[in-house]
Parts: structure tokens; sequence; C-alpha cells
């Protein structure tokens, strides 16, 4: 495989027919991608429970969320070499996709290509940032040089998990980063960070987020967006080898986030709680 497309982020402005060309390209091609898998869990007793157009109502909101980025979200940037220091810009996000299967979502990017970034005028400053921590792993350098897309990606992964609660379903999910093949339009998906999200979402106890293990390798620099929390893995599962103790923080982005400001989450996270065995305490 020819790296250096990889190695070469696309910034320059271009058509918008020209760039549905270039990601219908990359997508016949093994790229580094970050995947979120997410499977409703009961599903089938939901379906009976509650009717398929709830479910239709979900898929029409992923598909929303996805494909009308929210420009005023914003991430942080690194303005400096110890990612300490850096600015926050809006619509950072990358050309998130999605693809959805009965009872399991698949949120994917890659690192080609991102939208025009509004740049906001306020600092970011993270005075204990993660950098490569682990000797001897395999990383992406365009997963550090891009790495705006992978929070704008997560945002993306957080909004779609909160609307799920609103809407009542009991979704658990796992999101790995990797080299894939994700062809949309031929239907093609496969690659390592698949396997790790398929083997490593049936590990957690409970409804939320994991990160794969491939976390250990490709670490997130600014730790707004995930929290250490070890009780959710099911020691007694092999697959529990797929994931990391890391999840993502779901809970502080319904806080901070005007859109959810008008739900109570206790009172939707009640509401869902009818099966004890698939929630764990806040």
């Amino acid at each position: 495989m020819d790296n250096s497309a990889v190695n070469q982020p696309t910034h320059e402005r271009i058509s918008q027919i020209e760039m549905e060309k270039r990601l219908k390209e990359a997508g016949k091609q093994e790229q580094f991608y970050s995947i979120a898998l997410f499977d409703i869990l009961g599903f089938s007793n939901y379906v009976t429970t509650h009717g398929n157009q709830t479910i239709l109502e979900l898929y029409n909101k992923l598909l929303d969320i996805v494909y009308t980025p929210d420009i005023s979200k914003a991430v942080p940037i690194r303005m400096s070499d110890d990612w300490k220091e850096g600015r926050y810009i809006a619509n950072a996000n990358g050309h998130v996709n999605v693809c959805h299967f009965s009872d399991t979502f698949i949120i994917y990017v890659h690192y080609l290509c991102r939208r025009e970034a509004y740049w906001l005028a306020t600092p970011k400053y993270e005075p204990y940032p993660l950098l490569l921590g682990e000797k001897d792993t395999p990383y992406c350098p365009i997963f550090y040089q891009e790495h705006q897309i992978y929070l704008s990606f997560l945002q993306t992964c957080m909004d779609f998990f909160c609307q799920s609660i609103i809407a009542g379903i009991p979704l658990r999910g796992c999101v790995s980063s990797g080299f894939a093949l994700m062809d949309s339009n031929k239907s093609i998906y496969f690659g390592t960070p698949l396997v790790e999200a398929a083997r490593g979402e049936p590990a957690r106890k409970a409804i939320g987020i994991s990160f794969g293990k491939s976390f250990n390798n490709h670490h997130p620099v600014y730790n707004d967006y995930f929290i250490p929390f070890w009780d959710f893995i099911k020691t007694d599962d092999p697959k529990s080898k797929f994931i990391s103790p890391m999840v993502l923080d779901w809970p502080r982005y319904w806080r901070i986030s005007p859109d959810f400001k008008d739900f109570s989450f206790a009172d939707c996270i009640k509401k869902m709680n009818t099966n004890p065995e698939l929630f764990t305490p806040l």
C-alpha cells in the first residue's frame, strides 16, 4: 500500500463534486480510520415492545447528526508541540460516515479530508496532555496531525449516544482506530478496528461507550473526552482483552451541551432502567 496519500491531508478549497470524488476513491483503498460500533441491547424485545417506528426515528436522527454538521460545536487544535497550548475551532470534523443494519450502527471517519474550520478566539490549555506513552506500539502520524477530526468524531458518537438515551434506546458501543477498508459504495467493510470494536463492545456490563485496546496505541491528547472506569469490564469474559479501561465521557458531554439542557439526565436513565443488569450506577 502507498502510504503517501495517508500522510498528505487535503486542506485546499475544492468543489463539492471533487470532494465527493476523492472520498469515493479513498473508500476503495485501505486507510487509517476511527470506528465506533454500537449495538442495541435486548433488540428483539425492544422492537416487540416499542415497534419499528422508534428504531426508524433513531436511524434518521443518526443520519441527521452525521450528515448535517453543527458549526457551533468546537474542538481544540494544538498550537504547541507539547499539546498544552491550543485554540478552539468549529466545524473541524472530517467526513464522518455511517452504516447500519438491524440493531448495529457503525460511525466511522478517515483522516484524508476535513471540512473547512472556523477559528474561534477561545484558548485551550491542557496541563496534563497524554502523549505517546507505550514503547514499541504502532501508530499513524496523521492521527496526531489531524487530531481535531478524531475529537469531532467522538463528539458525533456522544451526540448519537445521548440522543439514544432520550429516545429510550439502550446502546452499548466501542471505539477503535486502525487501518481498514470501508467502501460504502460496495458495502465492503473490514479491518482490525472493526474486529476490535465488535469483540470489545459486548465485553462491557452496561450501556456506554468503551475504547478498544487500540486506545493504548493511539492516545487521545485532550482528556475532556474520556475517563478511566474499570468497573464496567466483564472480568470473566475473554473478550475483555479487546477493550481499554478508558470510556468515552458522554455524561460530561450531556452536562455541557445546550442540546440536552431541557432533558433530565436522571429521569431519562430511570425511564430506561427496566433491566437492572444493563445499567450501572452513575
